[in-house]
């Protein structure tokens, strides 16, 4: 893993900018996979057959690539949210206040701000699912794709 880390800083130069940037870096992860199973093999040590490194290797890329799709669509989903709503997300997760300091600085009960919660994350879910279903209908959460020429 490491070793792979320091590849991809090593061809850092060579990301096109714009493009799938976890592509990329799975491509690269894969293929110091393969080196590194070459070393494996002259030692004559146990390894993973060819067909399902290159399956784990093809299935990745389709997870790296939806991982990636329903960011886009959170981001999306986020912009559409309640000022208010927006700003008790904020101080849960980016500021880790916990329900019950949240209900202090609110004036809500604890019970309260957990349906505040579970409302939100239901909207965000069907947002965000929606989003990914329509994807290519929504240019703004269409992934740039390189040029082909």
């Amino acid at each position: 893993m490491q070793e792979t880390n320091l590849i991809l800083w090593q061809k850092a130069s060579h990301f096109t900018l714009g493009s799938n940037f976890k592509a990329w870096a799975f491509r690269i992860a894969f293929l110091q996979t393969l080196a590194h199973r070459k070393t494996i093999a002259r030692t004559r040590a146990h390894c993973i057959d060819d067909d399902i490194a290159h399956q784990l290797a093809e299935e990745s890329a389709r997870h790296a690539e939806g991982t990636e799709a329903r960011h886009d669509a959170l981001k999306h989903c986020l912009n559409r949210i309640a000022p208010e709503d927006l700003s008790l997300l904020k101080l849960h997760y980016a500021e880790n206040l916990p329900f019950a300091q949240l209900s202090t600085r609110t004036g809500r009960s604890v019970g309260a701000i957990k349906k505040i919660f579970f409302r939100i994350r239901r909207s965000l879910r069907t947002c965000i699912e929606r989003c990914v279903r329509t994807e290519n209908t929504l240019p703004h959460l269409r992934r740039h794709q390189p040029d082909p020429t």
